[in-house]
């Protein structure tokens, strides 16, 4: 099932998954939505999450033989693997798909990954994720979207601003969403709630 980051929130209420591949170039889009994944998965007791980053090193025998490690009464688990590049390999592709024949009601495996390219979208281990499981791809927002995503971000935390101060912010981000994020979130320690003047978002921006 393809998902976005806007309809994720909603999906995971409906269901969870077993399995879900996060990809994209946009880090706190990537973040924002591996937290959803994981608090949904909390809620439904998978309490134990094991975590391998392929910059570190992967060590595929090892993760197999996590996915193997599951008792009667063993406590659900998350098996999260970060990617830091879709080139694989054989092997890598190999263990993947492997993973996925082994997921059950107590095993769920989530993949975080750069931006994917059209053949790997098209590759038996990309697919599975787009057909059984869960494909949330994450595009970098346009310029002209970004005034809406930052207004919309700033309702979430009971802060309202007119269109030329969210252009001022915008315009001083220059599409950073991580540095956008911590902007609202020092207005919002600033300001607690309410509406945000242009001398308010100059002396965050300024900072």
């Amino acid at each position: 099932m393809k998902l976005s980051p806007t309809i994720l929130p909603s999906e995971l209420k409906k269901r969870l998954l077993n399995c879900y591949l996060v990809s994209g170039d946009e880090p706190l889009l990537v973040q924002e939505s591996l937290d959803l994944i994981r608090q949904a998965s909390f809620d439904a007791g998978f309490t134990v999450r094991e975590n391998y980053d392929q910059s570190q090193s992967i060590d595929w025998q090892e993760i197999l033989s996590a996915s193997n490690n599951l008792s009667l009464f063993s406590e659900k688990k998350i098996i999260e693997i970060r990617l830091t590049s879709i080139k694989l390999g054989r092997e890598g592709i190999k263990n993947i798909i492997e993973l996925t024949q082994r997921l059950n009601e107590d095993l769920m495996l989530v993949i975080s990954a750069p931006k994917i390219d059209k053949a790997t979208l098209a590759s038996k281990w990309c697919q599975f994720f787009q057909d059984e499981g869960g494909f949330v791809q994450i595009w970098p927002l346009k310029k002209n979207e970004l005034p809406l995503w930052l207004e919309k971000r700033m309702m979430t935390v009971d802060l309202t601003a007119k269109k030329e101060t969210i252009l001022m912010l915008a315009h001083r981000v220059e599409g950073n969403l991580l540095a956008a994020s911590q902007a609202i979130e020092k207005l919002k320690l600033y300001l607690g709630e309410g509406s945000v003047s242009e001398a308010d978002m100059q002396k965050v921006v300024s900072d």
